[in-house]
């Protein structure tokens, strides 16, 4: 998984941490704010979960049709490379 995919997302939870920080220094953050932050970790990691759980599905179909494939060129005489 490209970590490029998340930079938004990233960036987006950064920033949230970096306002709630300096909020923090000025004031005190309302358990609402840190909720929030919480809220957006939580969301990405399901996010995170669901696209892996994804890859690994189209992993395994594409696997099967390789193998189908190959052992479609064996019975053709047809030579099937990589």
């Amino acid at each position: 998984m490209e970590n490029s995919n998340f930079k938004s997302i990233f960036d987006y939870i950064d920033q949230k941490v970096d306002g709630l920080e300096e909020k923090l220094k000025t004031e005190l953050a309302s358990k609402q704010d840190i909720q929030r932050i919480l809220d957006a970790i939580d969301s990405f990691a399901g996010q995170s979960k669901t696209r892996e759980q994804e890859q690994t599905v189209l992993k395994v179909k594409t696997e099967r049709i390789e193998h189908w494939v190959i052992d479609a060129s064996k019975k053709v005489n047809v030579p099937y490379s990589v």
